[in-house]
């Protein structure tokens, strides 16, 4: 699967750590308290590297979550999207993106799909996908009443419109036919005459002012990170929230 080379450890990646914060900061307090406790019973010498030993331990714990996210989980999910499920998409130009998405154009129609893992009892995964893309219409006056009642169930899924995107998880979502569900979902949108819409231009049009909008910026990016509540069968919930856009 071709895609952009994803740096491992780069500054933009750590800067969401908050090292200085939550190693130097917070493991320096813990550290001084743990020092100040062995005062007590203890010379100032052990007090002293007890509490060390204790700040570098959790800085390698600390570290170990980082590699975690920043490389094995990275990692996992490459390995995943190169699998045969997703030939599909290899053949059809698909690319990954620096932020582990699957993004190409279909009949003039941008489309993405978000690679999820939810957890379910005894440490077993129950992986699945996101599939999104977006629109525009003739007469946006009435696009947000069009997009209520849009929203549904399909034959392909259970698909969310909102903001000029819709977004589902596919029933079959354990061995999906992709080729034919983004078939199906493009003939739907074509069915409600709605037209394609570039990712560049739903971000620059509604993306970024969303975003700009101080005083409704954390419950807008909720809702419209928030696409999609799934049940599948008896056994699992799913409601998928969109990761902040970086």
């Amino acid at each position: 699967m071709k895609g952009k080379d994803r740096p491992i450890f780069d500054a933009k990646c750590l800067k969401k750590y908050n090292i200085r914060k939550n190693f130097v900061f917070i493991g320096g307090i813990i550290t001084f308290v743990l020092f100040l406790l062995f005062t007590i019973n203890n010379t100032v010498e052990f007090a002293f590297w007890f509490a060390l030993i204790v700040w570098l331990l959790y800085g390698f714990i600390f570290s170990l979550v980082i590699f975690s996210e920043e490389y094995y989980k990275p990692k996992q999910i490459m390995k995943r999207l190169s699998s045969a499920k997703y030939l599909y998409f290899d053949k059809a130009g698909f690319e990954v993106t620096e932020n582990l998405t699957l993004k190409g154009s279909y009949k003039g129609f941008d489309i993405i799909l978000y690679p999820q893992t939810i957890y379910k009892q005894k440490e077993k995964n129950v992986t699945y996908d996101v599939i999104e893309t977006f629109y525009t219409i003739n007469e946006e006056s009435c696009l947000e009443k069009k997009e209520k009642n849009m929203s549904g169930k399909y034959n392909i899924g259970e698909l969310f419109f909102q903001n000029q995107a819709v977004s589902f998880v596919p029933y079959k979502w354990c061995n999906p036919d992709y080729e034919s569900i983004i078939e199906d979902l493009i003939n739907i949108l074509k069915r409600e005459e709605l037209k394609p819409l570039s990712k560049k231009d739903w971000d620059e049009r509604i993306g970024n002012p969303l975003r700009l909008n101080t005083n409704l910026e954390e419950e807008q990016d909720e809702l419209r990170r928030t696409k999609q509540i799934v049940k599948i069968g008896n056994i699992l919930d799913i409601k998928y929230i969109k990761p902040k856009d970086k």
